[in-house]
């Protein structure tokens, strides 16, 4: 992988470097395209499009039947107070899984697992976001980021951030289309709390909707989390 320059391992002060990266996105326009993936690695060998990033997110606004006139839309929070609480999954990985965090402040690395990852999501809160707001979003010191590989290809990524009252909220997490259902969504969750904990805060969060994997509740349940508040509102512009 070109763009893996680090190869730094999660504790032990390596990174991403996404210089390689970084130039297949500058050689696309005059800012982020959608980013899209083939069979080789997704951020190697310029697998970039030159379109205006088009994906739609907004994990605040899901609907647990659709986006018509009518429906609802259900946001769930969850919590954990403790590192003993984190349960582990048992169902046997597609493959090994590697987590490396990312040292690139660009923001080019949150773009492309945004688009890649929230794409089939509704992701859509930073839709339209240019250069200057991914640069911006990447370089806040709270921030920190962690991509997945299993077997030197990208597999999925997860965001964490301070939240400045003593907790550590999972702020993105995700796997890429090709690696759901293969087993890889609880061990990368086991390994993002367990890298939360590490980060020595008073709980960790999330919150998930109602248009997330539908999956997603079950398998922050299923690793410990505790629910501590819905929300439910009407989708805005149905039809």
């Amino acid at each position: 992988m070109a763009w893996l320059e680090g190869h730094g391992a999660v504790g032990e002060g390596g990174g991403l470097g996404l210089k390689s990266c970084i130039r297949s996105v500058r050689g696309a326009g005059s800012g982020f395209g959608v980013p899209v993936s083939g069979d080789r690695n997704v951020l190697d060998g310029g697998l970039w499009s030159k379109q205006p990033v088009g994906v739609s997110l907004d994990l605040s606004k899901q609907s647990d039947t659709g986006t018509g006139a009518g429906h609802r839309l259900i946001t769930t929070y969850l919590e954990m107070h403790s590192r003993a609480d984190v349960k582990r999954s048992n169902r046997p990985a597609a493959g090994p899984l590697q987590l490396m965090e990312t040292n690139d402040r660009s923001g080019a690395v949150n773009w492309f697992f945004y688009g890649a990852v929230g794409g089939m999501w509704t992701w859509h809160d930073k839709a339209g976001w240019g250069d200057s707001e991914w640069r911006v979003y990447a370089a806040d010191e709270s921030l920190r980021t962690w991509v997945a590989t299993v077997e030197g290809r990208e597999a999925g990524y997860f965001e964490l951030r301070r939240d400045g009252e003593g907790g550590v909220e999972i702020a993105y997490f995700g796997l890429l289309p090709e690696f759901i259902g293969r087993g890889l969504g609880g061990e990368l969750l086991t390994r993002c709390l367990e890298t939360a904990w590490g980060m020595d805060p008073v709980r960790v969060w999330v919150h998930t909707c109602s248009l997330d994997h539908p999956s997603a509740l079950l398998n922050y349940q299923a690793r410990g989390m505790t629910i501590y508040k819905v929300e439910e509102a009407p989708v805005a512009g149905g039809s």
